[in-house]
C-alpha cells in the first residue's frame, strides 16, 4: 500500500481528502504547522496556503515523493500540469502536479464537452461561499452573520481584475488548452458552503438543447437538469457538478452551475489525481 502524507489535514479540504483516501493508502496526517519530514512517502498532498506550499513542496520533491499541490502557488507554472482528472487526467506524468481553483475546476468540466463546437468567448459571474476563504473565515461568519455581497475576492490588480478572477481565467484556459475571450466577475456571497456560477458561452457552431442534454447526460461527474436547477443548500456533500437553467439562443449557451466547493475544485480533485497515480501502470 502506498504511503501518503497529507499536509493541512486539519483544514476543511484536508479533512475531506483524508476521509476519501482512508481505505486507499497508508495515510500520515499533518497540520500545516507541524514539523515536516517527507522521507519514505510515495505521495505528498498539500492542502495548504501558498506560503506553506512554497516552503515545503521543494523539500517533498527532494525526498523523492510525487507531490499534489492544492494551493495556487504552482498552478500557472508552465512546466507544472494543472489537472482536473475527468478533463485532462492523461497529463498526470510529472513529479509535481497542481489541482485547480474551486471555480476553474467545475467550469472546465462543464466547458470541455462543448469545446469541439468552437468556443469563441466565455463570460462568467461567480457566487462563491464563505467556506472558499478557509475555516477561519467560516468561523468568523458564523459568529458575526454579516449578510452582504462583496464583488471582490482577493486583491485588485491594476486593470480592475481581481487575483481570483485572473486565476479563474488563466487556469481554465490552461486546463482546456484554450485561447478565447473570457471575462469573470467573482462575488463572495453569505452562503456557508457551495459555489455557483452563471455562465454564457458563445460557440462557432450551432448547438441544440437536445445535443447538449445528450452530451452532459453521458458524463458521470455531471447531473444535467435542463431548465431545472440546484442551489448550494441542496447539494452539500455531493461530488457532482449540477448544470441547470440551460438556455440556448443567438447569443450562445447560458447555464447555471452549482457544486460543493470543498469537493469539486478541492478535495475531490486531489483524490481523483491520487487515483490516477495509484492506478498508473
Amino acid at each position: 500500500m502506498k504511503k501518503i502524507a497529507i499536509v493541512g489535514a486539519t483544514g476543511n479540504v484536508g479533512e475531506i481528502i483524508a476521509k476519501k483516501l482512508k481505505n486507499k493508502a497508508d495515510l500520515t496526517l499533518f497540520s500545516s504547522k507541524d514539523a515536516l519530514n517527507f522521507k519514505g512517502f510515495d505521495i505528498c498532498i498539500f492542502a495548504t496556503q501558498d506560503d506553506v506550499s512554497k516552503q515545503f513542496v521543494p523539500e517533498a520533491l527532494k525526498a523523492g515523493a510525487t507531490v499534489i499541490d492544492a494551493s495556487s502557488y504552482y498552478r500557472l507554472e508552465k512546466d507544472v500540469p494543472l489537472i482536473v482528472a475527468p478533463v485532462n487526467g492523461t497529463e498526470v506524468r510529472k513529479k509535481l502536479i497542481s489541482s485547480a481553483n474551486c471555480i476553474a475546476s467545475p467550469l472546465s468540466l462543464a466547458l470541455n464537452p462543448i469545446k469541439s463546437f468552437g468556443i469563441e468567448s466565455i463570460h462568467v459571474s461567480t457566487y462563491q461561499s464563505i467556506s472558499g476563504a478557509g475555516r477561519s473565515a467560516l468561523e468568523k461568519f458564523e459568529k458575526e452573520k454579516v449578510l452582504n455581497l462583496t464583488p471582490q475576492i482577493s486583491s485588485m490588480m491594476d486593470d480592475g481584475v481581481t487575483q481570483e478572477e485572473y486565476k479563474i481565467i488563466h487556469e481554465t484556459q490552461k486546463i482546456l488548452n484554450l485561447e478565447c475571450d473570457m471575462s469573470v466577475i467573482a462575488v463572495r456571497v453569505p452562503v456557508l458552503r457551495g459555489h455557483s456560477m452563471s455562465v454564457s458561452v458563445k460557440l462557432k457552431q450551432q448547438l441544440t438543447l437536445e445535443q447538449l442534454s445528450d452530451i452532459y447526460r453521458h458524463i458521470k461527474e455531471i447531473q444535467f437538469l435542463g431548465q431545472e436547477y440546484k442551489t448550494p443548500a441542496e447539494i452539500e456533500g455531493s461530488d457532482l457538478l449540477y448544470i441547470g437553467r440551460v438556455r440556448i439562443n443567438a447569443l450562445g449557451v447560458h447555464m447555471w452551475l452549482c457544486s460543493d466547493n470543498l469537493h469539486r475544485g478541492a478535495a475531490l480533485d486531489v483524490v481523483e489525481i491520487v487515483d490516477l497515480l495509484l492506478n498508473a501502470k
